[in-house]
């Protein structure tokens, strides 16, 4: 990584699926650890692209007006 991870200051939203095999869980935990902001949503059953079927809901975050905390 380029920067440390302490250092991102604006809202972060991880999705990331519990039976991920390319990406452990753990790792994603760590990340969002990590991470001031960071809200991590572990989605049961679902693997590293499988997160596909969820893309509504992902989007939605993606497209959600911040709140004015996070402006």
């Amino acid at each position: 990584m380029g920067f440390p991870l302490e250092h991102v200051r604006v809202g972060v939203h991880l999705w990331h699926g519990d039976l991920d095999t390319n990406v452990p869980l753990p790792v994603a935990e760590a990340v969002a650890r990590a991470l001031p902001t960071a809200q991590l949503t572990v989605v049961p059953g679902e693997g590293h692209l499988s997160l596909t079927r969820h893309l509504e809901a992902i989007l939605g975050d993606l497209t959600r007006q911040p709140a004015a905390a996070e402006r």
